[in-house]
């Protein structure tokens, strides 16, 4: 009985890390080859592309009373930036797109507003969406040259393993 009322009271204590932002630094850094490989079963369904996004509006906040991001749901923004296709990110590319950002304890995807990221948008009726989620494996953040040539290698099917 001790030792269960011992082992309650370790939980309670390491409650509070494992469902915080420490707990959530805990995610491995996306690298060219894994996001690639997150998307390529679907790639046909998606646009690889490097660039920014300007949400219409303000960003969504986190709201420590209600634990939710606020306003709830997707909103919409705009993608500036260049698609990739078989000779680099040479496509020049401005589109609306719908965003839809996962978050966890106040951590939320990341956004490429102030520096630009490779993202894929996936198409969906009339609009393109951008999904984020906290631990950035859905896009590579201030990608640098060679990252977007290892990217096109991928597309192009000249290899795409992760480096060990």
């Amino acid at each position: 009985m001790r030792s269960s009322i011992r082992l309650f009271g370790v939980a309670l204590i390491l409650w509070p890390l494992l469902s915080s932002n420490a707990f959530a630094l805990s995610c491995m850094p996306p690298t060219p080859e894994n996001v690639f490989n997150l998307h390529r079963e679907r790639i046909t369904e998606y646009v690889m592309a490097v660039g920014k996004v300007t949400p219409a509006g303000s960003l969504r906040k986190f709201n420590w009373r209600t634990l939710k991001h606020e306003p709830l749901g997707r909103f919409r923004a705009t993608f500036d930036g260049y698609a990739a296709r078989r000779s680099g990110f040479d496509l020049p590319l401005t589109l609306p797109v719908t965003v839809e950002r996962s978050c966890f304890n106040g951590v939320c995807g990341m956004l490429p507003v102030a520096f630009p990221a490779v993202v894929f948008l996936r198409k969906e009726e009339s609009r393109y969406l951008l999904q984020t989620e906290y631990c950035n494996s859905t896009l590579l953040p201030n990608p640098t040259g060679e990252d977007l040539a290892s990217l096109i290698r991928c597309l192009n099917g000249g290899g795409c393993s992760a480096p060990n």
